[in-house]
């Protein structure tokens, strides 16, 4: 059976609650019925502890009832029993707790966010790219913003242009390549050949 020693000083002046103030005292009936209502709360079957586990976590929720008890100006709210019961719940998810398996951080595992220089370069590349946008040819950006922003293909921008999908096909290579060329031109690179589809 765990220990039920206070420690020393333990307790309030003055009680306001009966069994409180037995146990206190220390007396044994009073001492027996507090055990006997933190064994009722361990031992329920949502918490899933162990029998050889029951034992320390009945011990933990005695502990922390006579540190309650010794703390100056204590006194319950509800009743004695009440309040012990809420300490062995307590206990109880803290062993629960203490139970979820956790896998030690590698120190050496990658952040998945973007690197301070990755993110400066995709906003470099994104300012780059909206002055190769502005320098287009109008009609260049006009079918850009069709397939870019309004998702269309090459058979409805047809329509709406009135021209033929070969011919925007043509001019998409061609925008593309100008567009290409400005990029490069921005990075200060020689601009890349790409063949024509």
């Amino acid at each position: 059976m765990p220990s039920t020693n206070p420690p020393s000083g333990a307790g309030p002046a003055e009680p306001s609650d009966e069994t409180l103030r037995r146990f206190l005292m220390r007396e044994p009936e009073a001492l027996a019925r507090v055990a006997r209502e933190i064994d009722a709360v361990v031992r329920q079957r949502g918490f899933f502890i162990p029998a050889d586990h029951r034992a320390d976590v009945a011990q933990d929720a005695h502990v922390s009832l006579w540190e309650a008890c010794a703390r100056r100006g204590f006194a319950v709210r509800e009743s004695f029993l009440a309040f012990v019961r809420k300490i062995a719940y307590r206990r109880c998810i803290d062993w629960l707790r203490a139970q979820r398996p956790s896998a030690p951080l590698d120190p050496e595992m990658p952040d998945g966010d973007p690197r301070p220089d990755e993110r400066h370069l995709a906003r470099e590349e994104l300012r780059l790219a909206l002055l190769v946008l502005q320098g287009l040819r109008e009609p260049c950006r006009e079918i850009l913003r069709l397939q870019i922003v309004d998702r269309m293909g090459y058979a409805e921008m047809a329509v709406q242009l009135g021209r033929s999908a070969g011919a925007l096909r043509t001019q998409m290579f061609e925008c593309l390549k100008e567009a290409r060329a400005a990029f490069a031109k921005l990075q200060g690179q020689a601009p890349t050949e790409r063949k024509r589809p």
